[in-house]
């Protein structure tokens, strides 16, 4: 089996607009932009590539085409489908045109397979493709946990650094010991409260014994934390009631006194809005300030640079390392009639082969950024 290293685009399927023919000269210009832009590999007919909306003949046609124009691109094509014969199809004309491996997506039409069903897949997919669990092994079990796969190596306290520093939930965060207390301590709720502390506290374990470690793998940890947050924040406010008016249950009507006036209604929408909104905040701060400090100043050199070039001339912007915000005026400023193009000062070493496409080679008349 092929050993698969280095970046892989998941490339588009171009077709032509007035007929719906995929537009081959295109996807040949496609395939040699992300050659020179660093890529190691492409992934057609995959999500991006449409594969599941095509043909058997468009998909062959398009892994003849990515074939033909690799020029030292790993091609990795997509050639599952919902029929095994077509999958098979597929997939023995992609190797015998010389992929360097496929891309097989697991039946998907008809849900609610059973355990049983997809335990026996894998006994029969390493007898048709002997090395097959070996590489499961290596890419997702044993090789993901034991040891670090693509350089993902942290401290061991990697995702509790990740969880406080994360900026949408950190705030909410340093209620958590409080919340949790209130909710271990009422006698209505104290189950739910433990099994989700009980369970974060496995998740954080679990995924701190691995030795790669992704950023996003913690994502599951946010609702379950979140959910302990707001149970204790019902729960104090039960127990607030409950202190304030002591022959009322939680679910009784709420005396006159304590109905909310107008007043009192805009300060709780208000406040709802602060808290709730601020990430949209956020967001509408970066698209409407022009000046900006500190990280976000790119932000605003991108945008004054950027905007005023000429519809018809050729640019190169040299910047340190990848910015999205960079890669954004560049595409507005291409759609506009302008030709601009990146360099990476320091391109990170996962991501871009700096010995293939050097800083330096730029064409007669290019202004540099």
């Amino acid at each position: 089996m092929n050993q698969l290293a280095g970046v892989f685009a998941a490339n588009v399927t171009p077709f032509q607009p007035s007929s719906l023919a995929i537009d081959v000269p295109w996807m040949k210009r496609h395939l040699a932009y992300l050659r020179n832009h660093g890529c190691d590999g492409i992934v057609p007919l995959g999500t991006n590539g449409e594969g599941p909306s095509m043909s058997v003949d468009e998909r062959k046609l398009v892994i003849d085409t990515a074939m033909e124009a690799a020029d030292g691109l790993v091609v990795v094509p997509g050639t599952g489908c919902a029929s095994l014969p077509d999958t098979a199809e597929l997939t023995r004309h992609a190797l015998q045109a010389g992929s360097a491996s496929v891309l097989i997506v697991p039946p998907f039409f008809f849900k609610n397979v059973s355990s049983a069903g997809v335990l026996a897949y894998y006994p029969l997919r390493e007898t048709a493709d002997p090395g097959f669990l070996a590489s499961v092994w290596d890419n997702e079990l044993g090789g993901r946990y034991l040891g670090s796969l693509e350089g993902h190596r942290w401290e061991w306290y990697f995702y509790l650094r990740m969880l406080w520093q994360y900026p949408l939930f950190a705030p909410w965060l340093a209620w958590l010991p409080l919340a949790a207390l209130i909710g271990w301590r009422t006698e209505r709720s104290p189950g739910l409260t433990g099994y989700l502390l009980l369970l974060s506290g496995w998740l954080v374990m679990l995924l701190t014994g691995g030795a790669t470690k992704i950023t996003w793998y913690l994502l599951p940890m946010f609702p379950l934390l979140a959910l302990v947050i707001g149970q204790g924040f019902w729960e104090g406010g039960v127990g607030l009631y409950r202190q304030l008016y002591p022959g009322a249950g939680y679910r009784d009507s709420v005396p006159f006194s304590l109905r909310p006036t107008w007043k009192v209604a805009l300060s709780v929408v208000l406040v709802g809005i602060a808290v709730f909104l601020k990430p949209y905040g956020t967001v509408l701060e970066k698209v409407s300030r022009r000046e900006f400090v500190g990280p976000y100043r790119p932000i605003a050199v991108y945008r004054e640079v950027l905007e005023d070039l000429s519809d018809h001339g050729n640019y190169t912007l040299l910047i340190d390392s990848f910015h999205p915000h960079a890669v954004f005026y560049q595409q507005r400023a291409n759609r506009t009639g302008a030709s601009l193009d990146i360099q990476y000062l320091h391109p990170p070493e996962a991501i871009v082969d700096a010995s293939r496409d050097g800083v330096g080679d730029f064409a007669a008349g290019d202004e540099v950024l």
